[in-house]
């Protein structure tokens, strides 16, 4: 829990020195907002916006994809293949808040916080 408070100080001290931009910062806010209202479904769909954005896949997918594809045949493989490229194309023009890895464990932080009021506070 210690640490948890020290991730949630850091955090506000990038948000307050303008570390982060104004669409993480009203991502934030959302999940907070929805915590203490008790409104924990919104509270995890902000999370996840954070988390995720609007990737398609994870980077790691495409690559985890290349190992599992021997039973395709060569049509239905170059589909999966171009989906793959896709996905990681349409991932690195978005580029999500976890990609920071100081920053990631600032938001699990949170995730964390929101997991244990959703359990005191049902």
């Amino acid at each position: 829990l210690r640490q948890t408070a020290r991730s949630v100080q850091c955090l506000q001290k990038m948000m307050k020195h303008g570390q982060l931009g104004e669409g993480i910062i009203d991502k934030v806010e959302r999940m907070c907002i929805g915590v203490l209202q008790r409104d924990y479904a919104a509270a995890n769909t902000a999370y996840m916006d954070l988390a995720l954005g609007n990737r398609t896949w994870h980077l790691e997918v495409p690559n985890l994809l290349e190992g599992g594809v021997a039973g395709c045949g060569g049509v239905e493989r170059g589909r999966l293949f171009k989906q793959a490229r896709t996905a990681q194309r349409l991932n690195k023009a978005a580029a999500a808040v976890m990609d920071d890895e100081q920053v990631r464990g600032h938001i699990i932080a949170l995730k964390r916080l929101l997991g244990i009021a959703q359990s005191i506070r049902p």
